[in-house]
């Protein structure tokens, strides 16, 4: 099997090259030893997924999926650990609502709707659509949020 470049990345800035596409494009999340190591297995399969999107596109999608599914599972863990012997079926924005009232991340009303309708769009597809570049920076920013979880 020979991987092709997608012909996107030949228009974008610094991004002819698998390294430039690296340096320009994969996040760079804020590691840091308090990070469960199942999390941040998560966020290293999100930045392959981007680094793989260099050869098929549709990848930034799982990517942006992924990092949905991880912002919650790590909101559960953290949830878990402040509650040991409350199992919790929460989704996201009730942990959202439970992380902003506990101070352990701080987001307007507007920024935990926007990332709860983000989430849900992606989750439960109305239509084939593709976010591509336009994922790279929540994927960014909600990555980076994920690492902050476990810093307080």
């Amino acid at each position: 099997m020979h991987l092709v470049p997608c012909p996107v990345w030949e228009i974008v800035e610094d991004c002819k090259t698998l390294e430039g596409f690296c340096n320009k494009m994969v996040p760079k999340f804020s590691f840091h030893s308090k990070i469960p190591p199942e999390i941040e297995k998560r966020l290293k399969t999100i930045q392959e997924l981007i680094i793989h999107s260099y050869y098929v596109y549709e990848f930034i999608d799982v990517a942006y999926l992924v990092t949905f599914q991880t912002l919650e599972f790590a909101l559960a863990i953290k949830f878990q650990t402040h509650n040991p012997n409350n199992e919790s079926k929460m989704t996201l924005y009730p942990y959202l609502e439970w992380a902003i009232s506990k101070k352990i991340i701080t987001l307007t009303h507007a920024e935990k709707d926007t990332l709860t309708y983000f989430r849900n769009r992606i989750s439960h597809l109305k239509q084939d659509s593709i976010s591509g570049l336009v994922a790279l920076n929540p994927i960014r920013v909600v990555g980076n949020l994920i690492c902050n979880i476990f810093l307080k």
